[in-house]
């Protein structure tokens, strides 16, 4: 190997080195991360954390797998330690990572059929775990539900990248 070749092989090891170290400070051995104790900063710290990762390898146009590794792995460990977190935002979070890298397997489709068929207070839980479940009518009834304030902060969630360019309408509904 050339010194040519040793220094872009270098290189490119930079790009996503962080991203491991990363991964191996919040989720291997004894990380001072993992033995934060959790608040409701430090919560939503790490779903903000978690959604930016969503943001950043939807717009990577998925090519950066180790960032939705990373991204998954945090919202695994959100959904199982994170007390501040709404159960149902913990789960959604954690299986739009999932859908991200595979199709759903029927245990966790049951499990975001669980959320629907339980009243929830939030409306955007319905809209994010019909849109999970492939279902985009559903998920645009209960969008249009949402406040105009509310509708403009789900559109810029990651969970809105299952949302289809061609947005049914209610009224195509309702037609024909």
């Amino acid at each position: 190997m050339n010194w040519k070749q040793k220094k872009r092989r270098d290189r490119s090891h930079a790009k996503s080195a962080p991203l491991r170290e990363l991964l191996q400070i919040l989720f291997y051995g004894n990380s001072a991360v993992q033995h934060v104790p959790f608040s409701e900063d430090y919560s939503h710290s790490l779903n903000a954390l978690l959604l930016e990762m969503l943001k950043a390898y939807d717009e990577s146009k998925n090519s950066r797998i180790e960032l939705l590794s990373t991204a998954t792995t945090l919202a695994l460990w959100i959904k199982d330690s994170d007390p501040y977190t709404e159960h149902p935002i913990a789960i959604l979070n954690y299986l739009q990572s999932v859908k991200r890298s595979r199709i759903l397997t029927s245990t966790e489709q049951a499990e975001i059929l669980s959320l629907i068929e339980v009243a929830q207070d939030n409306e955007s839980i319905y809209v994010g775990a019909y849109l999970l479940l492939d279902n985009p009518v559903a998920a645009k009834i209960h969008f249009d539900k949402l406040p105009e304030e509310s509708q403009k902060f789900f559109e810029s969630c990651p969970i809105y990248h299952f949302m289809p360019n061609g947005q049914p309408t209610i009224s195509a509904l309702t037609e024909g």
